[in-house]
């Protein structure tokens, strides 16, 4: 930064003139002799470094420093002190007001200039990086914008998916059995993809911890009867078996409640079950074990296929993904954040010789 404005403050003229004269070449040059005047200086003109010198009369130089960093246009300014105290708690207190650096008398005019220059690379690097950050703020609010505007635009053409589906129902009469089946999976297919839509709003929302959780009494042998059910298709496409099992005090006809959200529950479980068939092993059962505590309740989706090792770590962060080509690594991520925002909690156990177990566990409900 060869147009750099540094200000040097002593209060010895042989140090003030050493000093200009080894910056004067290559920076802009101010000077002040008290701490008053750097202080008034510094408040009056952009300044890139200040030279501060310790012992001075009147203001000393922590003193120039502390009052520097209580004003919001002067605390960003890098202070290198200038010293002759050799007194290494001088030192450290210095740095832990903030001092970017010490020098201590009598210094090396070379030394001094390569010192300014690290802070300016330094400076330098930290406006970059404001910068790139602030591009990045930019870029998300733009992506956040455009997901809304997409999320907007996705419903005005899938009213007309999941509405006329009705209108094709009301002349029935001339409809085959196959033509039926047809159009109530076209309407069912939009409405997944309208919940979808929503999800990745209210998604949003948990993210940036606005969502509003409603809980109510969520039979989860209900939710998991129904899971299994829409996904025995995709699991026979593989070879893979889906089952469930209950304790054995508990009946298929008991209820066992979470204190949660239904459609919370359901796309968590959902996420998880998917992910354990695209993992599965063909001939392989998959198990849903629903369990239940007195405060609280567990599903656990069991197969025998392990988790990667270099993933375990990380499983259930964002974008973690391995060995799926369509994969986006959000499954098990939105699965976290769901049951996180239902004041719950989520692990898994895996190894090769037990295969992989992902547990969800929820607060129990008592009202039924």
């Amino acid at each position: 930064m060869q147009n750099a404005r540094i200000l040097v403050v002593d209060d010895e003229k042989s140090n003030i003139d050493l000093l200009v004269h080894t910056l004067m070449p290559d920076y802009q040059t101010l000077v002040a002799k008290s701490g008053p005047e750097a202080l008034q200086k510094a408040f009056d003109l952009p300044l890139d470094i200040i030279l501060l010198d310790i012992m001075m009369p009147g203001m000393n130089g922590f003193e120039v420093l502390q009052r520097l960093k209580e004003e919001e246009t002067t605390r960003e300014i890098p202070v290198i002190f200038l010293t002759a105290m050799s007194n290494y708690e001088d030192e450290s207190f210095g740095i832990k007001l903030g001092a970017a650096d010490y020098i201590k008398k009598p210094f090396n005019p070379e030394v001094v200039k390569v010192r300014i220059q690290n802070q300016l690379e330094i400076c330098r690097a930290r406006e970059e990086l404001k910068e790139q950050n602030r591009l990045l703020q930019e870029n998300m609010q733009l992506r956040e914008q455009i997901e809304a505007i997409t999320r907007h635009d996705l419903k005005a053409p899938l009213n007309a998916v999941i509405g006329l589906p009705e209108l094709i129902f009301m002349d029935g009469e001339n409809l085959t059995p196959d033509q039926v089946e047809n159009v109530q999976m076209i309407k069912e297919s939009g409405y997944k993809m309208l919940n979808m839509i929503n999800r990745s709003l209210d998604m949003y929302k948990m993210e940036k911890g606005s969502y509003e959780f409603t809980p109510q009494a969520v039979d989860l042998t209900r939710v998991l009867e129904n899971l299994i059910r829409e996904y025995a298709p995709v699991g026979d496409k593989k070879k893979i078996a889906l089952a469930m099992e209950y304790p054995e005090d508990i009946g298929q006809d008991d209820k066992i409640c979470a204190y949660a959200e239904e459609l919370l529950c359901y796309s968590l479980l959902s996420n998880l079950l998917n992910n354990a068939i695209e993992a599965g092993i063909p001939g392989e059962t998959i198990l849903l074990d629903l369990s239940g505590q007195e405060n609280e309740v567990c599903v656990c989706i069991r197969n025998r296929q392990p988790i990667p090792e270099e993933i375990r770590e990380s499983f259930f962060d964002k974008h973690v993904t391995r060995g799926k080509s369509s994969g986006t690594g959000l499954g098990t991520y939105s699965a976290w954040l769901m049951t996180w925002n239902m004041n719950g909690r989520i692990e898994f156990a895996s190894s090769q010789e037990q295969g992989t177990s992902v547990c969800v566990f929820l607060p129990r409900s008592t009202k039924y």
